[in-house]
């Protein structure tokens, strides 16, 4: 196991922080606090602090660690839960030089007071008791609980792991830090009420958030506790409480693991006003991999947490279930635990507070606590393989939603559909996972630790010199039209520009010179006739440039556009051309004109050349660790440009969330069964919108249910976004909802992809303010600043059935979509219903009932789109490419009456579904 005494520079470490404790560690005595001092006492600070709670954001990442936590020891004999837990993580976070990037507060007591919040005066006395004991005396002490061992050092290390976990769980809420984490121990998770157990002695995670919530007013604290052990004193502290969500996944088998519990099960919800919030994931067979946990992310714990909306993100690490672990027998990766760390920066403003449990290989302990708090210092997350989660793991998905459907809106997705055949019987799932866990398939020791060696040394870390690059040039300005009616006018840049430089992004990126791209780059994707055609506009006069773009569908043209989409095309080649080289991990290319909708030999919807898709063409010839290359395009309008020159070809997997029916371009080629064709069949997704207004919960539910877990099965090494922001309220175009805070959302999540490399390219936006503030969002986030506080409404009735369409078709090419069947009568809880009744809308719209009838309408009752005020990208507009600023505002978006499509009943009534979509955005600001 190797020495528990630290290294020099260890205590060189330490000596900064030592303060108020003499030089064997022991803290010097104070008086001691009066017996006499009440809880409501000590809580009378909550009314000081309630309103400043959570309003502010910090920078970086603090880290807790003291070596006296190292004195609590099993004093007869050798025991799993040991000091080298804790000193060979901090040195492993030495190895990686992350201990100079984070900020080490000192360790701190707590008081009595503090364990007085959960724990009962009388076992808190008992305790306190055990410091003066004799070593027969504590083993005897031992063993009246469950799995304990205590020395006489264990009183004052347990004050020191509550103490240090409450100041750094403060230093997050009152911004000094955006994230943190507390190497601490004893663990907490499983110490109850009265009475120590599973290693425990007393609740630091849960006194963090009984804090958090009583002294300091935070109102939704999440708790996620992926120990492999369940923390059922965690969950029994709040178990009645709504302003703490409990989230854990652990090893179940029935209750045949520890702690043996029928609690433990899926189908305990919480009590009371509670109920809903205790969320179990209870996993029924060893050797649960990174396919199963990331699974469990994506289908059960993300969507509910968004949901949630927490102020604060508390997480029982511990890593028992990492492979290797003599205890959990789980095969997550290191890296996996990266990945989760990535996915909860989407909450509470990136407000995430580390603490760790459990976990018994010490190696791998070091190694995945290491690699968590890389993530949390914004580095990229190492590659991950998932694939088919196993069925087990469905099962158990299966089973959460339904125990928790009632409860949850963010469950609209199993809404039919037959289960598969794999799980048809439970009976026969049991009796193979019992079987599968009867055998006992773990390995010797030795060859448990070369595992262990193996997956750490083939850790993929990708380190780049810069963070950020940016690419523009003026020369793009020069392509502009000649008539007043100029959407994609050059002003979009020079916003663009300015709301990036008033915020100091462009200081903060590095500039990426401009490029022309070459006629063989061009020819890697277009024809040589349409470069040849688009060479010879560069000569022609006024009246000539006017009859050629007649040609072409929404085209303009200028003696200077063949040079400015050159330049377009070639800023975005050099960009990704950066990014894979390792000099900068990611990049914007504000670039012009755009490019997704431009064919082979024809140009477009104001596309001249396909930069993205010249742009993937290059990666792939030119950079030997280039294979896979994600494009995701989540412009407004379809990119048939860019589907059309990857339909046969499995290496690129393209990805569009888009209106369709009569809106530009006007094509079958976006709607849901279109999948590529040949060898490429299964590697386009569509996903087509059917009405305006769709906003951020439209967007984070398909990004949830569809773009992530496909793009994880896919694991990209490149990932483009054509991003277009004509999603964007306030675009007169799309017409939809979709916030700056929502692209900053999607774009982060893409950042857990491809180690990284992540590039967006401009496309459309034609509202200058919400094009210019959507993309300085985003870009502050590929930088590594805090995803913005996002509240997500429920997404529309009409894109449930979108995002459902394109699931059910797409189920059979991506062994990842195995979640979209029936889950009714899993589980018969009494649980009410959700509450999906919507209120009251003004007169002039349907009312509630009628509303509510069709919450869920017939698939067959919806007919095709009818929208001739937005039948192309130039109809319709005005006179300027300049939108009221007042119209982004997401309170003074109307939609009108007459554009939406129309959904029929069963019944002889009929119901606009633009006035659910009304009715919903109505019942959101009312709320």
């Amino acid at each position: 196991m190797g020495t528990c005494v630290p290294e020099q520079c260890v205590r060189d470490f330490m000596r900064k922080a030592r303060g108020g404790r003499n030089r064997r560690g022991r803290p010097k005595k104070t008086k001691k606090p009066s017996t006499t001092d009440s809880l409501e006492q000590s809580l009378s600070l909550a009314e000081n602090n309630i309103n400043d709670a959570v309003s502010k954001v910090g920078n970086g990442t603090a880290i807790v660690y003291d070596e006296f936590m190292l004195n609590h020891r099993c004093e007869w004999g050798f025991h799993p839960e040991c000091p080298e837990r804790m000193s060979e993580s901090f040195k492993r976070l030495q190895h990686y030089d992350l201990l100079d990037r984070c900020t080490h507060i000192p360790a701190k007591m707590c008081s009595e007071d503090d364990i007085r919040m959960l724990h009962s005066e009388e076992y808190i006395e008992k305790m306190r008791r055990t410091s003066q004991m004799t070593l027969e005396e504590l083993r005897t002490e031992s063993e009246k609980y469950d799995s304990i061992y205590i020395n006489n050092y264990t009183w004052e290390t347990s004050h020191m792991a509550i103490g240090s976990a409450i100041s750094l769980t403060d230093k997050i809420i009152d911004g000094e830090y955006r994230n943190g984490a507390a190497l601490i121990r004893p663990p907490g998770h499983h110490g109850l009420n009265d009475e120590a157990n599973g290693f425990c002695f007393f609740n630091n995670v849960a006194l963090c958030a009984k804090h958090a919530v009583s002294r300091r007013g935070l109102k939704r604290v999440l708790i996620l506790d992926w120990d492999v052990h369940h923390g059922q004193a965690t969950q029994y502290h709040f178990q009645d409480d709504p302003t703490v969500m409990y989230v854990s996944m652990h090893r179940y088998e029935r209750t045949q693991f520890w702690p043996h519990l029928t609690d433990s099960n899926c189908d305990f919800v919480g009590r009371g006003p509670g109920a809903g919030y205790n969320i179990n994931l209870p996993w029924n067979k060893i050797k649960m991999s990174d396919a199963d946990y990331m699974a469990a992310f994506q289908q059960v714990i993300m969507p509910i947490a968004f949901e949630f909306d927490p102020e604060l993100v508390l997480v029982s690490a511990g890593f028992d279930a990492a492979i290797g672990d003599p205890k959990g027998q789980m095969e997550v990766t290191p890296a996996c635990y990266s990945h989760m760390i990535n996915m909860l920066n989407n909450l509470a403003q990136g407000k995430v507070c580390l603490m760790l449990e459990g976990g018994y290989n010490v190696r791998i302990v070091a190694e995945s606590f290491a690699m968590s708090v890389r993530t949390l210092l914004g580095d990229p997350c190492p590659p991950i393989k998932v694939g088919r989660p196993s069925d087990s793991c469905i099962e158990t998905i299966l089973d959460t939603i339904s125990c928790h459907k009632p409860y949850w809106k963010c469950f609209r997705y199993q809404v039919g559909g037959d289960v598969d055949d794999s799980l048809s019987s439970l009976e026969s799932l049991i009796s193979d996972s019992e079987q599968q866990n009867d055998e006992m398939l773990y390995e010797s020791p030795q060859e448990l630790d070369d595992r262990v060696t193996i997956v750490i040394e083939n850790t993929e870390f990708h380190n780049t010199q810069h963070r950020t690059g940016l690419v523009y040039d003026d020369g793009m300005l020069l392509h502009s039209s000649s008539g007043e009616r100029d959407y994609e006018c050059p002003d979009r840049l020079t916003r663009v520009m300015n709301k990036l430089t008033d915020e100091g992004l462009v200081d903060r990126c590095q500039r990426i010179t401009a490029r022309r791209a070459v006629e063989s780059d061009i020819s890697t994707v277009h024809s040589q006739n349409h470069v040849d055609e688009m060479r010879l506009t560069t000569n022609m006069s006024t009246d000539e440039l006017s009859a050629k773009q007649k040609q072409f569908l929404s085209i303009y043209l200028n003696q200077h556009t063949y040079d400015s989409a050159l330049l377009a095309a070639g800023s975005t080649i050099g960009l990704v051309d950066e990014v894979c080289r390792g000099s900068v991990l990611n990049g914007v290319a504000v670039v012009r004109p755009p490019g997704h909708h431009a064919e082979p030999d024809s140009a477009c919807g104001f596309c001249i050349f396909n930069n993205v898709a010249l742009a993937a063409k290059h990666a792939q010839h030119n950079y030997n660790n280039i294979n896979r290359v994600l494009i995701v395009d989540w412009d407004i309008h379809h990119g048939n440009g860019t589907q059309h020159m990857f339909e046969n070809d499995p290496s690129v997997l393209y990805m569009s969330m888009h209106r369709h029916g009569k809106f530009f371009p006007e094509t079958n080629d976006g709607a849901f069964y279109q999948v590529g064709k040949g060898e490429g069949e299964g590697y386009s997704v569509n996903v087509n919108w059917a009405e305006r207004g769709v906003g951020d919960a439209e967007y984070i539910a398909a990004f949830q249910q569809l773009i992530m877990p496909i793009a994880y099965e896919f694991s990209p090494d490149l990932v483009l976004v054509s991003a277009g922001f004509d999603a964007a309220r306030g675009d007169p175009l799309g017409r939809c909802l979709v916030s700056p805070e929502g692209f900053a959302h999607m774009t982060n999540m893409l950042m857990s992809l491809a180690c990284g490399r992540v590039v967006l390219a401009l496309e459309g936006g034609y509202n200058l303010t919400s094009l210019s503030d959507s993309l300085a969002a985003c870009t502050h986030v590929l930088l590594g600043d805090h995803c913005p506080s996002l509240s997500l409404g429920e997404p529309s009735p009409s894109s449930v059935m979108s995002i459902l369409d394109t699931l059910h078709t797409h189920a059979k090419y991506w062994p990842c979509l195995q979640f979209q069947v029936d889950v009714s009568g899993r589980f018969n809880t009494d649980a009410p219903q959700a509450d999906l009744t919507i209120r009251p809308a003004p007169d002039s719209m349907t009312s509630s009932v009628e509303l509510t009838s069709l919450l869920i309408p017939d698939r067959s009752g919806l007919e095709s789109i009818s929208d001739s005020s937005s039948s192309s990208p130039d109809s319709g507009f005005q006179s300027s490419c300049e939108i009221d600023p007042a119209a982004v505002a997401g309170e003074t978006t109307t939609l009108d009456n007459g554009d939406a499509p129309v959904a029929k009943s069963t019944s002889s009534n009929s119901i606009k579904m633009n006035d659910i979509t009304n009715a919903l955005r109505a019942c959101e600001i009312a709320n």
